[in-house]
């Protein structure tokens, strides 16, 4: 049994949507993650000063930039998949032997990449976002881990 470009097409179409939602859905996580961190290192600084809160900030500062380094590099890999899939799709729409003629101006994967690698601003697109987010609240965590001790 072989598959077709009939079967093939609508299984890369599903992949694009899942590796998508899963992007985005890693990214709500970390939001959700790093809020939490923040508001839990916010609501222990404005305490009286002890050790032990020192200890407690500043292991909340480590967690939080780690964190901010690995959620990056998963939004890489998430759009690399993302990009992966897309480019498979838009090759199928390529061979002239698979799409059909009167469909040659609808190609929703080639389309995309179009739009994806002309628009302007494409550093704020998704992967930028999904990236450049993660690796911003690393930042503020270094920052927040030399606030932990004043």
């Amino acid at each position: 049994m072989t598959v077709t470009s009939k079967e093939l097409y609508p299984t890369l179409v599903q992949m694009i949507l899942h590796a998508e939602n899963v992007s985005w859905n890693r990214f709500y996580n970390f939001l959700v993650f790093s809020t939490i961190l923040v508001l839990a290192w916010a609501a222990v600084w404005v305490t009286s000063p002890s050790q032990a809160k020192i200890v407690f900030l500043a292991t909340i500062c480590v967690l939080g930039a780690i964190s901010g380094v690995f959620w990056a590099a998963l939004g890489y890999r998430g759009r690399a998949f993302l990009y992966e899939y897309t480019k498979m799709a838009a090759a199928l729409e390529a061979d002239p032997t698979v799409w059909a003629q009167e469909l040659k101006d609808h190609k929703p994967a080639s389309r995309t990449i179009e739009l994806r690698d002309s628009l302007c601003c494409s550093w704020a697109g998704s992967r930028g976002l999904l990236i450049g987010g993660p690796l911003v609240f690393a930042v503020l965590y270094c920052i927040m881990f030399v606030m932990s001790f004043k």
